[in-house]
C-alpha cells in the first residue's frame, strides 16, 4: 500500500532521515544523471534494459517494506512468538529474509542509474553503519558498503529483547529502511512508467516488452 507522500516525509523525520528537498537537490546537482531516470541512449534495446533494472528495484524494495512491515507489527508480534515459543527460528528466518531484500534494493537502486535512487541507497547504508554495533551484537554484520550478513546460528541464540530493540517497531533503524524502501519504491515505479511511455523505433510501446520482465531478474 503506497504512503502519502506528507506521510511519508514526516516518517522519515522522526527517522532522523535527510530526506529534506534541499538535500536532495544538493546530492542531485552534484551528479550527472540528476532526473528520476537518469541518463538514457535512444538505442531501443537499452531503453528496455532500463525498464527492467526499475521494475527489478521496485519489486525488491516492495519484499523490503513487506518484510519490514512484518518486523514492525505490534500485535502478536514475530518477536512476541519467538519469547512465547522459545524459539528464535522463525524470527532469524525473517531477518535473514529482511537482510536479502536490503541487500538487493541497493544493488538494485545502483543500477538504475538515478541519482536519487542511488542518494537512498547511500542512506541506507548510512542507516546501516550507524546501527553497525547493535547489529553486530546480535550476528548480523554490516560490510564496507552497508550490506547486511547474516548469521544465523548467532541470531537463534541471541536474546530476544536485544533483537527487538534493533528489528522491531520502535527501533529507528528499522523506521529508516522503512521509509527507504517505499521511497525507492514510489521513485522505481515512476521510472518504470517513464520507460513505459516511450515507444521502440518500430513504433511499439515498452509497456508490451515489460509483462514478462520478472522472469528475466526474479
Amino acid at each position: 500500500m503506497r504512503i502519502a507522500t506528507q506521510t511519508l516525509n514526516e516518517t522519515a523525520k522522526r527517522a532522523h532521515l535527510p530526506l529534506g528537498n534541499t538535500s536532495l537537490l544538493n546530492y542531485i546537482n552534484n551528479n550527472n544523471s540528476g532526473s528520476i531516470v537518469g541518463s538514457r541512449g535512444k538505442n531501443a534495446g537499452m531503453e528496455m534494459l532500463g525498464n527492467n533494472l526499475f521494475q527489478r528495484l521496485e519489486k525488491n524494495a516492495n519484499e523490503l517494506s513487506q518484510s519490514a512491515k512484518k518486523l514492525q507489527e505490534k500485535e502478536d508480534s514475530i518477536f512476541d512468538e519467538a519469547r512465547e515459543s522459545g524459539s528464535n527460528a522463525e524470527l532469524a528466518n525473517e531477518i535473514d529474509r529482511f537482510a536479502k531484500y536490503f541487500n538487493s534494493t541497493m544493488s538494485s537502486a545502483t543500477g538504475t542509474n538515478s541519482s536519487l535512487n542511488v542518494y537512498y541507497k547511500k542512506l541506507m547504508a548510512q542507516a546501516a553503519f550507524e546501527h553497525k554495533e547493535e547489529l553486530e551484537a546480535i550476528g548480523v554484520g554490516v560490510a564496507d558498503d552497508g550490506k547486511l550478513d547474516v548469521n544465523k546460528d548467532r541470531l537463534e541464540r541471541a536474546d530476544v529483547n536485544q533483537i527487538e530493540r534493533i528489528f522491531g517497531a520502535n527501533s529507528d533503524f528499522m523506521k529508516q529502511a522503512a521509509v527507504l524502501a517505499q521511497k525507492l519504491s514510489d521513485n522505481a515505479g515512476a521510472g518504470s512508467a517513464s520507460f513505459a511511455s516511450q515507444y521502440s523505433a518500430a513504433g511499439s510501446p515498452y509497456s508490451a516488452y515489460t509483462a514478462n520482465s520478472y522472469d528475466y531478474f526474479g
